[in-house]
């Protein structure tokens, strides 16, 4: 995503009560939730589904387009 020119703030895990509440103070566009073992399971070549939340009422419609492009890209 970086790499792509999409802006990264890296947290904590979050749960989904925290994710709901950081979307709904409008500041990011969006959250992708990525799983512990997503690294692992890359590395073997196994499906590992990751998580992107957003709020589709955000007037930020324009980044989430660009961020779903780069992750179907990706």
């Amino acid at each position: 995503l970086k790499e792509q020119g999409v802006t990264v703030l890296e947290r904590d895990d979050m749960d989904e009560a925290a994710i709901t509440v950081l979307l709904r103070e409008r500041k990011q566009a969006a959250v992708i939730r990525i799983p512990a073992d997503f690294a692992e399971k890359y590395q073997a070549l196994r499906p590992s589904p990751i998580e992107l939340w957003s709020d589709s009422a955000a007037d930020q419609q324009s980044k989430l387009r660009r961020i779903e492009q780069v992750l179907r890209t990706y």
